[in-house]
Formats: C-alpha cells, sequence, structure tokens
C-alpha cells in the first residue's frame, strides 16, 4: 500500500514539474458540425504580468497543426518569450492541384481554397474565420490571457489566411506576420482597423520563379519593382502609398511602407525577399534566417491599442443586393440623402477606383459590375455631410 507522505510527495513533485516544464494541450471538439483541433504550447512558469500573449500559427496546404507544433519553431520562442503559441488545423477539401487535377487535402477556406475548388462537386465550406474566433475565446476562458497582445502567423495557403484576418479580425490582432501567401482577391478588403503587417518570401520560392524561367529572382535592388508589384493588394487594402525606405541584410531585402494616404492612420506594411530560400517556413534549422524570431521582434512592439487609427467603416446604414451580383448591383442608401447629389466611387482590392457615378433624387441606384472580375469590391458612397461605405461581392 503506498504511504499518504509518499503520495504527498509525488503531488508536490507533479506540480513543480508542471511550473517548470512547457506543457502541450490538445483541445479536440465539434464545431459547425464536424471535429475541429488546435494544440496550444505554454511556457513553464508563472504568467506574465498583464496575462499571456499569443501566438497563433496557421500551416500552409496538406499541413496541420501537429505539423507546425513540431517543426515551426514558435513553441520553443515560446518558452524564452513566455507567450503561447497556438497550432489550428484546417479541414480537407477537394480543389484543383498545381497539376490540373483534382486533389483532397488540408487547405484552410479562403480566396485561395475558393478560386480553386473543385468544379461540379458540391462541398460543405466552413468558415475558418468563425472558427479561430472560436479557438480565441477558448483560450481566454481556460486561460490569462493578454488581450492586447494578440497575434497571427502563417505559411503559404496559411499566410493567405494570416491576410484574410487582418481584415476580418483586425479589432482582435495586434499585428499579423506571414511568409509565402498574399491577400486574395475574394477576401474581404475593407479592415475596421489597420495593423502592422510583415510578408515575406524566398526569393526561389516557386511562386517567384515561375515568372523568371525558374531561376531565383536577383538579390539585388532589381528586386524593387517585384516589392512594388509583390504588396500591391495588401497596400491597397491598408491604405498605404507606394513609397518605402528599404533595408538590406547578409539575407533580407526588406521594404518598408509606412506612408499612408490619409493622416489619421499610422501603420507600416513591410516586404521581405528572402535569400535562397524555396516555398518553405524558415524556421532557423532549414535556413539561416528564423521566421519566428524575425516576427517576435516585430510583434513584441505592437499592441492592439497603439495599432493604427480606423478606417472608413462600413456603414450599417446602406443596403445592397443581391449578395453576390453577377451583372448589376443595388445599393439602398439612408433616406435623408434623398434629393441630394450622391458620389458612388466602385474600388478593387488595390485600391483603384474602376468606375464612377453620379446620382440624383433618389434612395436606391443600381451599379452595372458586368464585366468585372469575381472577387470583393467597395463602393464608396459620398456627398456633402456623409461619408460612407459597402461592400459588394461580384461572382
Amino acid at each position: 500500500m503506498i504511504s499518504r507522505p509518499f503520495l504527498l510527495l509525488m503531488l508536490v513533485l507533479t506540480s513543480l514539474q508542471t511550473a517548470f516544464l512547457q506543457s502541450r494541450v490538445d483541445f479536440k471538439f465539434i464545431f459547425d458540425g464536424v471535429n475541429r483541433e488546435f494544440i496550444i504550447s505554454k511556457p513553464s512558469g508563472p504568467v506574465p504580468a498583464g496575462g499571456y500573449p499569443i501566438v497563433m500559427m496557421l500551416h500552409g496546404t496538406t499541413g496541420d497543426g501537429e505539423r507546425f507544433y513540431l517543426s515551426s519553431g514558435w513553441k520553443e520562442l515560446g518558452e524564452s518569450g513566455k507567450f503561447i503559441s497556438v497550432f489550428p488545423s484546417s479541414l480537407a477539401y477537394c480543389y484543383v492541384g498545381d497539376l490540373g487535377f483534382n486533389v483532397t487535402n488540408t487547405k484552410w477556406n479562403n480566396g485561395d481554397l475558393q478560386s480553386n475548388k473543385c468544379r461540379n462537386q458540391v462541398q460543405d465550406f466552413k468558415d475558418d474565420v468563425k472558427f479561430l474566433r472560436k479557438v480565441l475565446d477558448t483560450l481566454k476562458k481556460t486561460n490569462t490571457i493578454n488581450s492586447q497582445k494578440v497575434f497571427a502567423a502563417g505559411f503559404s495557403n496559411g499566410s493567405v489566411m494570416v491576410n484574410k484576418l487582418a481584415i476580418e479580425m483586425s479589432e482582435v490582432f495586434a499585428a499579423v506576420a506571414s511568409n509565402a501567401g498574399l491577400l486574395h482577391p475574394l477576401d474581404s478588403t475593407a479592415p475596421i482597423r489597420y495593423l502592422p503587417m510583415w510578408q515575406t518570401i524566398g526569393i526561389a520560392d516557386e511562386n517567384l520563379t515561375a515568372n523568371n524561367g525558374g531561376l531565383p529572382l536577383p538579390f539585388n535592388d532589381s528586386l524593387n519593382p517585384i516589392a512594388l508589384k509583390f504588396s500591391a493588394a495588401q497596400r491597397g487594402a491598408q491604405n498605404l502609398k507606394d513609397s518605402f525606405t528599404l533595408i538590406k541584410s547578409t539575407y533580407l531585402y526588406t521594404y518598408n511602407f509606412n506612408k499612408p494616404k490619409s493622416t489619421n492612420q499610422k501603420n507600416n506594411f513591410l516586404v521581405s525577399f528572402i535569400k535562397d530560400l524555396t516555398h518553405a517556413f524558415p524556421n532557423g534549422v532549414n535556413h539561416p534566417v528564423s521566421a519566428p524570431a524575425l516576427y517576435w521582434d516585430f510583434f513584441k512592439q505592437a499592441t492592439r491599442n497603439t495599432t493604427a487609427q480606423q478606417s472608413l467603416k462600413i456603414s450599417k446604414h446602406l443596403h445592397v443586393y443581391p449578395v453576390p451580383a453577377t451583372d448589376q448591383v443595388w445599393l439602398r442608401l439612408p433616406l435623408t440623402l434623398y434629393g441630394r447629389e450622391v458620389n458612388v466611387d466602385l474600388i478593387n482590392v488595390i485600391g483603384q477606383r474602376v468606375s464612377a457615378r453620379v446620382f440624383h433624387n433618389s434612395d436606391e441606384y443600381s451599379l452595372s459590375v458586368d464585366g468585372l472580375n469575381s472577387g470583393i469590391y467597395l463602393a464608396h458612397i459620398y456627398c456633402a455631410g456623409y461619408d460612407g461605405m459597402a461592400k459588394i461581392v461580384v461572382r
């Protein structure tokens, strides 16, 4: 029979081990009718003052949370940085692969998936923004979290998802950073507020080399025009000018776009090209650059309440139908605008005005969207004493 003193000693040792060792917790639950999973890595020691910062890492196509828990380098940095790292898993869907054949594998539900989904096949696409909100809500209920220090990182399709989160969950995250995946035109383009963002990619990444005869891009100032093209969608969504400051180092060409188009905001968007990196998430082992170390230094400079000023909000008094639209869309405006000369500009994902109309003496207007590419656009409605935005989805 085990003695009571021995049991007490074992309990004390177990408590001490928990206090001094980094821990892993696996969460599995049913959400929106399907099984969802995520892993957290919690640092040892006491809770930091103000609560744990959070870094959410989103895997790429064919990946899962387990793979990036093991290989990304975030959990190791979380132990020294005293933050919780989170590794959610996406669901599997059918999509058209690089060789043109249907493939079923894991992918986050964003514009990247929707633009490549298998045709003539009905699929139950789940809202991953909703799921990732649930992940963070679960963490807040089970841990002491610093809500001003919540960050997101991602790779490839997960990077596309991070850029989507910077739009649709900008009220939650203090900053985001990701590798090898851009904001997709099918994803939302009007953030509630602007966030500090960092986008990295290797000069030997297949997404870049395809336009260079399969060869790595030169690691020199010839990257300047490529940086402008590469960053266009994000700069448009973040309302930033195309002027930049260039910072050079052994492995990085970093472009800092930090000049907003309006004076009531303060945010910056970094673009870095990484020497010798292919389509991979650099973790300091597979490449001399450690993305977690870079991103964490970037994250530590931001908190949710010190991020940029609020952008134009989508007006609650503007009604748009149908959603999505195919040839024309109707805008119902506030009755207070009846009788005024009202300007309506249609703006695409990179901030370009694709049409402009002036309307008179009505509270309901129609806009032609025939011939426009599929995606999300903003209708900017303005006149004397009124300035509002409406989101338009074109299919």
